[in-house]
């Protein structure tokens, strides 16, 4: 009886050591609802449209005030660019929010085999993230601000969807050609 009062108490004592030691609250990761490429003299211009749940706290800024701030960085690859920006913010990216990828012309024709790579090997990427391509800088997709939108990201989306011309990176990887914007 003794030994099995001790082996309970010690699988007791054993199950109640163990725990999630890898878990993270959402409160201390950067949320990105949207990323973009650039070309920026022969380096990767990386740019992050990310929550910012802090803005505006205690103030009273209205229902349709955006909710995002935007973050940009070089490097000489996508995961360089990237890794700065990680830096540059208090709290790691976190990409399981993302909703769209917006590259330049420019980028595409100059680092297609390395968005390719970046969309099928990592785990930034999704399948369903929505992928626009522009004549102009993706820096300039991800920082204009909808009218009357809180994330602009999904706006972007939104529009896309409506108007039959949304790519997501499942048909991109397929073949299928990105809007451009």
């Amino acid at each position: 009886m003794k030994k099995l009062l001790v082996i309970l108490i010690v699988i007791f004592v054993l199950l109640s050591l163990t725990s999630c030691t890898q878990s993270e609250r959402i409160t201390d990761l950067t949320v990105v609802e949207a990323v973009g490429f650039d070309i920026k003299k022969d380096t990767v211009l990386a740019s992050v449209q990310y929550l910012n749940l802090y803005s505006g706290t205690g103030q009273n800024k209205g229902v349709n005030s955006n909710i995002t701030a935007t973050v940009f960085a070089n490097g000489k690859t996508i995961y360089s660019a990237l890794d700065t920006i990680d830096k540059k913010l208090p709290d790691r990216l976190f990409f399981g929010q993302t909703k769209l990828i917006a590259v330049s012309e420019e980028f595409e024709n100059k680092y297609k085999d390395e968005l390719v790579r970046y969309l099928c090997n990592t785990r930034y990427s999704r399948a369903d993230i929505y992928i626009v391509k522009t004549k102009k800088t993706a820096q300039s997709v991800i920082t204009k601000a909808q009218k009357n939108t809180r994330v602009p990201a999904d706006s972007i989306v939104k529009q896309l969807k409506k108007n039959n011309r949304a790519v997501n990176v499942n048909e991109y990887l397929g073949g299928r050609a990105a809007p451009t914007v």
